[in-house]
């Protein structure tokens, strides 16, 4: 399906219904991202390439991700068969978060921010992690 199109039907969904399960918070933090290689192994590999974004909200299930490029290497972001490692400053530390890229768009004139938008869902995370993201949400103020 072509950017544009996705672009309209993401905008649509806003329109007609906010299907999330959880509540976003607004929030601006710090990550890199990297795509995880399952089938690389312990020796002699280099260290991934990383990009770097930040937040523009995020929830105890997901992220909406705003970063400079769709491309990492020659791989790209938000193919939908690619994990993705996401290293998130928070205020207490780093947090490793696996996620899967749900959607994506180019960010219009507009938008506050330029590059692309990228809305992702976690599979996976560790319990300290967890516990941190939580603590850190729930000390917002209130859900948008």
């Amino acid at each position: 399906m072509p950017n544009p199109i996705r672009y309209l039907l993401g905008r649509l969904r806003g329109a007609v219904g906010n299907r999330r399960r959880a509540p976003r918070y607004d929030a601006r933090l710090s990550f890199s991202v990297s795509i995880v290689d399952e089938e690389a192994g312990s020796e002699n590999t280099r260290p991934p390439q990383t990009l770097v974004g930040r937040t523009r909200n995020l929830s105890d299930t997901g992220f909406a991700l705003v970063v400079p490029s769709l491309w990492l290497g020659t791989n790209k972001l938000n193919d939908g068969n690619s994990t993705l490692r996401l290293m998130l400053d928070l205020p207490t530390g780093t947090a490793e978060i696996h996620i899967v890229p749900v959607r994506s768009h180019q960010l219009g004139e507009k938008d506050m921010d330029s590059g692309y938008l990228i809305g992702a869902k976690i599979t996976h995370v560790s319990d300290d992690a967890r516990a941190r993201l939580t603590k850190f949400l729930r000390s917002l103020r209130s859900p948008r």
